[in-house]
């Protein structure tokens, strides 16, 4: 092929080698534009969400956190311009008019790739807010869940407007600088003296070489072995370990994690592919012999579920999970603050374990994780909406209470469809699966009657008491309330006590705003809403004979700094037990013991009076003191007695509780650590091989079996 000619300027020549300089200049200057643009989000991210600590306590730290940024940033800039640089091979000795196309092009490429990412970076802004992390799979939600609902939710939860104006503005000036960089008349200019083309040929090798080279490296390599000790080193605080990644590639890990999933994803993961045995031991402590044909449930020991209470008649069992019922708002529960109002004196009398996690750090993966009896494996599709789960699963909650002569139900608040829970449910043994357009029918309400997530609490809870009042049979019902959830709306005529902030709370949130008001008001009608229901139980004499249980499907950010002695409060939510006394009477629990949702169930049969002592499962009852007591999270927290663990994505931190409440301290890695993590990463292996042998079939069939 023989190059194109050069077309003469009107005062000069077309010169293609200053041409290709100039455009190496302009990439290598756009890069450099680039990583500070992602350093100034960075900073940013510190300055808005960075609890006091980080300033006072770990600024040493900060400049070792920002330099591993750079090098997430670098991997980022250098793809996005990685064509850009390539396509210059092409351009050696190219005509104008091929120049011309070629910057037609670069504009194009440089628009949509420098939109999209600054896109992604703000979202990732307003995705911390609420979640505390960077993006995760979480994000996958917006399209799984209700689309509408969650559009409409964020429209009025957040500033929406205002960030599309403030990303059209950026759109509008950056097609101008592109425009002005990148013009015909700025790159392709006729000049009266020729660039050395051999000057320019080896400035190109020498940029494309270390661009490519550089690539490489920052994509398989985890950097280089001392970059990650420093990244592993950083000091035990969450937030500063978060400082170095980016929301570009935290997408990106969301995508790749889903896209490739796989059935034993966790065992994978983890080193358990093909080691069964071994997960078995890890997470017993016991050497059990891996049998051909036996299923992991086989496998594993029964707990004896000690003390066996005596029980007269089987009682009721209720499990209310309540939308984003985060502990940490209950530490200011007070006289001015009452939070609780006529929940308080239940709250007061039953039993609370603080030290308590969810399974997921979104609804759904905490919701069917409680309804099948199995923690969340983070990053992977929830079972509801998975194609392999054809039938009921040994573990479900509905039919371990079948078992025993129970009704299982579960009430919704909102649309079945969502998740797809409506056709999830009946499979697992539920012979009621109620959402809101059944709970609306049957009291006769109209749509006012619902917000945009599903009906007003107040209606859920007359929902569930109405079926207790008409059972023949013990009732297993779970209860998923909506209300106190985006875009945290009440109903017309809500009535509630005035609320005074405690002076700690507005100074930690530099004074309440609007949004961080209204999740107040939401979440005092809930509790409002589920105190209600126990006073009306009480009232006709039902809860003397139903055990109640109570937890949240995850935390809320609100916008609270949680310095890392309260990395359990970031993520935790309350477990509240209430027994009749006769069965109360016979348990001295430890309310200091952790766990999580994969305990809620055994925790349950055990107090019911159903915990025969065959119950085999990845939780365990937290009333039985020989239970290894431990609780995850996948926001990278594991709790134990003694240990307390976060993991990074580069390393661990190592603490251990401070005191009988909910803080921790840094420590030393210990034995007690090391077995907390094979502890829970064997579980999540396990839970794997128990999906992947779950037979097919409908609910009776398997409970046959």
């Amino acid at each position: 092929m023989h190059p194109e000619p050069p077309a003469p300027g009107p005062s000069g020549v077309f010169d293609s080698a200053a041409a290709l300089r100039l455009a190496l200049r302009r990439l290598t200057i756009l890069g450099g534009a680039l990583i500070a643009l992602m350093a100034g989000f960075r900073l940013a991210f510190a300055i808005r969400y960075a609890p006091a600590e980080v300033w006072r306590e770990f600024s040493g730290a900060l400049p070792k956190a920002f330099a591993v940024g750079l090098l997430h940033d670098l991997r980022i800039v250098l793809l996005l311009l990685l064509p850009p640089v390539l396509s210059l091979l092409w351009m050696r000795d190219a005509g104008r008019p091929r120049w011309e196309r070629w910057l037609r092009w670069v504009r194009v490429w440089c628009f949509v790739g420098i939109l999209l990412l600054v896109t992604i970076l703000i979202a990732d802004f307003i995705f911390y807010s609420y979640f505390l992390s960077h993006f995760s799979v979480l994000a996958w939600g917006f399209f799984e869940d209700d689309l509408r609902a969650v559009a409409i939710g964020a429209w009025k939860t957040y500033p929406i407007p205002l960030y599309l104006g403030l990303i059209a503005a950026f759109a509008w000036l950056l097609r101008r600088i592109l425009r002005r960089t990148w013009s015909l008349e700025r790159v392709l200019k006729p000049r009266k003296e020729r660039a050395a083309a051999l000057g320019v040929e080896s400035r190109l090798n020498l940029q494309l070489t270390l661009h490519v080279v550089a690539t490489v490296l920052l994509l398989t390599w985890s950097f280089s072995p001392s970059l990650a000790r420093i990244a592993a080193n950083l000091p035990s605080s969450g937030f500063v370990h978060q400082l170095p990644p980016n929301g570009v590639e935290k997408f990106a890990s969301a995508v790749w994690m889903r896209v490739t999933e796989q059935p034993f994803s966790m065992a994978e993961r983890f080193g358990y592919a093909d080691r069964r045995g071994e997960a078995l031991r890890d997470f017993t402590g016991l050497e059990i012999a891996d049998r051909a044909g036996a299923s992991v449930l086989d496998l594993l020991p029964p707990q004896p579920m000690l003390p066996r209470p005596r029980v007269a008649s089987p009682p009721h069992v209720v499990l209310v999970v309540m939308e984003s019922f985060a502990t940490h708002l209950l530490r200011w529960q007070g006289e001015d603050f009452d939070l609780l109002g006529p929940l308080a004196p239940y709250w007061e009398e039953g039993w609370v374990f603080p030290r308590f996690l969810p399974s997921d750090m979104g609804s759904a993966g905490s919701i069917v994780s409680l309804t099948v009896n199995l923690p969340y494996r983070p990053g992977t599709k929830h079972l509801s909406q998975s194609e392999r789960i054809a039938g009921a699963l040994p573990t479900s909650s509905a039919l371990a209470f079948a078992q025993h002569g129970y009704e299982a139900r579960f009430l919704y608040g909102g649309p079945l469809d969502w998740r797809d829970l409506g056709e999830f449910l009946p499979r697992q043994g539920f012979i009621e699966v109620a959402g809101q357009d059944e709970i609306l029918a049957e009291q006769r309400l109209q749509a006012s009657a619902a917000g945009e997530w599903g009906v007003w609490d107040e209606h859920l809870f007359a929902a569930a008491a109405r079926r207790l009042r008409d059972a023949q049979k013990p009732q297993f019902i779970i209860l998923f309330t909506t209300t106190n959830h985006p875009p945290h709306e009440l109903p017309a005529g809500a009535s509630l006590a005035e609320l005074r902030a405690p002076e700690e709370l507005v100074r930690r949130t530099g004074g309440l705003n609007e949004l961080q008001q209204k999740q107040i008001r939401t979440y005092q009608y809930a509790c409002h809403q589920f105190g209600g229901f126990l006073q009306q139980l009480q009232q006709e004499g039902l809860l003397e004979r139903t055990i109640v249980a109570a937890t949240g499907d995850h935390t809320i950010g609100m916008g609270i700094p949680f310095p890392s002695r309260e990395v359990l409060l970031e993520r935790a939510v309350p477990l509240l037990l209430l027994a009749p006394e006769a069965i109360r009477a016979q348990f001295q629990p430890d309310l200091t013991r952790p766990g999580s949702h994969q305990d809620v169930i055994p925790t349950l049969l055990h107090l019911s009076g159903n915990g025969d002592g065959s119950f085999r499962g990845i939780g365990g009852s937290l009333l039985d003191e020989s239970h290894f007591a431990y609780g995850y999270n996948p926001g990278g927290l594991l709790i134990g007695e003694e240990a307390v663990l976060l993991e990074f994505d580069v390393g661990l931190g190592t603490m251990r509780w401070s005191d009988s409440g909910v803080s921790v301290m840094p420590c030393e890695d210990t034995p007690t650590h090391r077995a907390l993590l094979l502890r829970c990463r064997a579980g999540l292996a396990l839970t794997d091989w128990i999906l992947s042998e779950a037979a097919p079939g409908p609910p009776e069939q398997v409970f046959a079996e």
